[in-house]
């Protein structure tokens, strides 16, 4: 760990037995936790003298938790750490890595975007095709969620993001995507909440 005057460092998570934040005495640049985590839930290290941290001051670093020997190494922002031995962690990184064309067209198009916002009297037609231009870069970020869920059946980061995209899919889609995931995910707290918001939509499209 990065040299620190904290002498404490604190871990958040969901554990078997509820939500519980454990600490760890920081000895040669070095913490360590041991515990049984809920698989595929968020968790949190901060570095506080008293009461809760705030994110933004670097003294925070976001992970999602699951049984596994992990290893946590902080350079720098503590909140821009770096974890090893996480597999959830790892099919996040390649998620986000796969929507990264999509989140930079997102944000050429939202810088454009704001400079059309300020001239005097915006056309209704360039506001027309700011629009549709807006809509297929989300058809298109969509479309790469989907080729991940695809090719990742058994990670978490396909539930996730299933979870996060389904707005923009189809109820055949959705379905299609959820049987193709691992019985493993469909098992998980997150993946049998899920599967109720399908239960609950298909009752919709059946209603109708």
């Amino acid at each position: 760990a990065k040299k620190t005057a904290y002498k404490y460092i604190y871990l958040d998570y969901e554990s078997t037995e509820g939500p519980k934040q454990d600490s760890s005495l920081i000895k040669n640049g070095a913490f360590y936790f041991k515990g049984v985590p809920v698989y595929g839930t968020h968790a949190s290290i901060q570095l506080k003298d008293a009461g809760t941290a705030d994110p933004d001051d670097g003294n925070q670093f976001d992970f999602m938790i699951e049984p596994a020997n992990i290893k946590i190494h902080v350079d720098g922002n503590f909140n821009e750490s770096r974890i090893d031995g996480s597999q959830i962690n790892n099919d996040f990184r390649e998620l986000k890595r796969v929507l990264k064309p999509a989140e930079l067209a997102r944000t050429k198009w939202y810088e454009r975007y704001d400079q059309f916002k300020m001239t005097a009297n915006p056309d209704s037609n360039e506001v027309n095709k700011f629009s549709i231009e807006y809509q297929k870069v989300q058809r298109e970020e969509a479309d790469l969620a989907v080729g991940y869920i695809g090719k990742h059946p058994g990670s978490f980061a396909s539930l996730i993001a299933l979870g996060g995209f389904y707005r923009r899919l189809t109820l055949t889609q959705i379905k299609d995507l959820w049987d193709s995931l691992n019985d493993p995910l469909k098992q998980t707290s997150l993946g049998k909440e899920f599967r109720k918001q399908i239960d609950r939509m298909n009752a919709v499209q059946i209603g109708k």
